[in-house]
């Protein structure tokens, strides 16, 4: 209870301290380092059972509040995104080392061919981090 008021508390005191707009994303801070960004247009967040619920045009991510860190108001959006299921290739893949792994048509092929661990994948000018299991 306490973290999800730090949270609320956080959110409210950086949405006051910057409602000139310039700052246009809600980017959360995991406890693995890892970073989500979301528009701050149309944003809402409730909180429930332990998570963190964000809604936006009909789309719903839940975010475990024992798995964040923070979360702060940004100009840019974080640099690294899970990869999105509508995800079309080509998707080139490199190791966190930078260490190229390959280029693969889709996502679905991308996920069979990879082995377990943590990749960057870019694509279409986005870039993504991706987990493979």
């Amino acid at each position: 209870m306490k973290k999800k008021m730090l949270l609320v508390a956080g959110c409210l005191m950086a949405l006051a301290a910057h409602a000139d707009g310039a700052y246009s994303y809600l980017t959360f801070t995991h406890n693995n380092l890892a970073e989500q960004s979301f528009s701050a247009a149309d944003l809402t967040i409730t909180f429930e059972n332990g998570q963190a619920v964000v809604a936006q045009n009909g789309n719903k991510t839940t975010l475990a509040l024992a798995d964040l860190q923070k979360m702060r108001f940004t100009a840019e959006p974080a640099g690294v995104e899970e990869v999105v299921a509508e995800a079309n290739g080509p998707l080139t893949v490199v190791t966190l080392s930078g260490q190229r792994v390959g280029t693969f048509k889709d996502k679905a092929t991308m996920e069979r061919s990879l082995k377990k661990g943590l990749y960057v994948v870019k694509t279409a000018g986005k870039t993504y981090k991706y987990e493979a299991r």
